[in-house]
């Protein structure tokens, strides 16, 4: 047996990224970019945790307006991929499941819940924690910024294919609202409502719903199954107190997500199940190709699957921050974020695409994430230096099954035919300090410093069990202890930038930038990476 620390991955991956970019600010908006004969629009984007023009960013910055999400019906930040080169995410298995997300080929292409991605999600600049947190539904959204690059300094951990920010839209002191209502193919229906209002002169509030329900495109030709489908409800509610040299922000979110999830189909490439010889590649996926037990759908067209798909699907989020601002003087503002958010998940799945009983199993989710921030910003002659200290601490709770090959118990052997079930208790605290001049040498140049030290522990605790057939005459099987593993690592490191930024004209800039950024540790409890540890 191998040591326990296996299950721990390799503590903390440096990522570096140097480029020299001309750009133009047409280009680097996705879109509103419009162009008059005497001005160009300004586009502000929050790379830098405030306000600025994107030409004066040393950062390549992709940008999209919320109304273009809500118009064109995006529903969540997996469906991102065509608003900015380079950005890829998927759901490797099936809608649910935490999102793989690449940001120039550097991501996570996993769908284990306890993961952390190298893409760093942040709505309303609170970082959503582990890669289960980062399926974001849109509604009433102001804009997302898509930055690509290691962002170690300003965003810290796990940002080191880039980094993703969401802005909601802030509350308005006037009375405003909207409601809407459309439907689609595949019995899809969805609901968008938000009012506005001012309670004082200097109180306003916002409340914002959103409620989808949907079916999958995907047509099941196994009659038994339930209908594959979803439905999600989601709701936040802003506060907003705007003082003559404080402003409060609060808000709260609550989401419920539940169905059946989107069968996952079986693409045979097998031509002869008892030879093994394969299909030709024009052959793949039609019905003169089985799998390697022997199974086609009978059908060519590639939405129709043959699955016995009760597989339900639960989701319940809520959270709650506040972002107080305090303008001490003309130069100096003070910052203090703090979040509490809590996601609950049971995603059940069906990974062998037939009616047999071959893989399956369910996914269960507890994550709890606080987290504070407190930074200083600064500001003369042009210059803005912003210092800062940042805590996070994130709870991760598992509870798996994964059933193997069950219809094949009592004719191969019992290990490989058992039901894996894993239990997983996760605990991470992230320390940090930051601090980064941006120092205007004069109109044109600008020169930008940062560098950021963090400190991350992570304990675990992982118990497993194995379902086994020890008598063939009892097919149910035995429940059998497999492991118990749990230790503690911990990790520190610097991660920094330097870049320098020239103003060629009012629409174009040019930069050269050199970053990079740290990547924590996860934890994996899954059952072939531990089985391979041991042999």
């Amino acid at each position: 047996m191998k040591s326990h620390t296996h299950a721990f991955s390799n503590s903390i991956l440096l990522l570096c990224s140097s480029s020299f970019v001309l750009s133009s600010v047409v280009q680097a908006q996705n879109d509103e970019a419009t162009i008059t004969q005497s001005s160009l629009e300004v586009i502000e984007v929050y790379a830098q945790k405030r306000a600025q023009a994107i030409e004066d960013v040393s950062i390549a910055v992709s940008q999209v307006k919320g109304d273009t999400l809500k118009n064109q019906h995006y529903k969540d930040s997996t469906e991102l991929s065509v608003f900015a080169p380079n950005l890829k995410i998927s759901q490797n298995a099936a809608e649910g499941t935490p999102p793989a997300v690449n940001i120039r080929g550097v991501g996570l292409v996993d769908y284990n819940t306890a993961n952390t991605s190298p893409v760093a999600i942040y709505v309303d600049d609170v970082a959503v924690g582990s890669a289960s947190n980062q399926i974001v539904n849109f509604f009433d959204i102001e804009q997302v910024d898509i930055l690509r690059g290691p962002q170690g300094t300003i965003f810290g951990r796990n940002a080191t294919g880039g980094a993703i920010l969401v802005r909601t839209k802030r509350p308005e002191f006037t009375e405003t609202g909207y409601l809407t209502a459309g439907v689609a193919n595949n019995h899809a229906f969805n609901i968008d409502a938000m009012y506005n209002n001012q309670l004082s002169d200097s109180t306003a509030f916002r409340v914002a719903i959103n409620h989808q329900d949907y079916q999958y495109s995907t047509r099941n030709a196994f009659d038994q199954a339930p209908t594959a489908g979803m439905e999600q409800t989601s709701a936040r509610l802003s506060l907003l107190s705007d003082f003559d040299n404080l402003q409060l922000l609060l808000q709260g979110h609550i989401e419920d997500w539940q169905g059946i999830v989107q069968p996952v189909g079986n693409i045979g490439i097998i031509a002869d199940p008892l030879t093994g010889e394969r299909c030709s590649a024009s052959q793949a996926g039609s019905t003169k190709c089985f799998d390697n037990f022997g199974f086609n759908d009978a059908s060519d067209d590639f939405y129709t699957v043959k699955v016995n798909n009760d597989s339900p699907h639960k989701t319940d989020g809520k959270g709650v921050s506040a972002h107080l601002t305090w303008q001490v003087n003309d130069r100096n503002e003070v910052v203090s974020i703090s979040s509490y958010n809590q996601l609950k998940r049971s995603h059940a799945f069906n990974c062998d695409g037939s009616p047999a009983q071959l893989c399956e199993g369910s996914l269960g989710l507890d994550t709890d994430l606080f987290s504070q921030e407190l930074r200083l910003q600064t500001q003369w002659d042009g210059h803005t230096l912003t210092s800062g200290l940042y805590f996070a601490d994130e709870s991760i709770q598992q509870n798996n099954i994964n059933d193997i090959l069950r219809d094949l118990r009592g004719i191969l052997a019992s290990d490989l035919t058992a039901t894996f079930f894993y239990d997983n208790q996760i605990d991470t605290q992230n320390i940090a300090a930051f601090s980064q001049l941006d120092y205007q040498l004069n109109a044109d140049w600008m020169i930008s410093a940062g560098l950021r030290y963090s400190y991350e522990s992570l304990d675990y605790d992982s118990v497993a069990h194995l379902n086994v057939v020890i008598d063939t005459a009892d097919l149910a099987g035995s429940l059998v202890p497999f492991y118990h593993v749990q230790g503690q690592q911990s990790d520190n490191g610097f991660s920094g930038q330097i870049a320098i930024n020239y103003l060629i004209s009012d629409s174009t800039h040019s930069y050269y930038r050199f970053a990079n950024g740290a990547k924590s540790g996860g934890y994996n409890g899954g059952f072939y990476r531990l089985l391979s540890k041991r042999n």
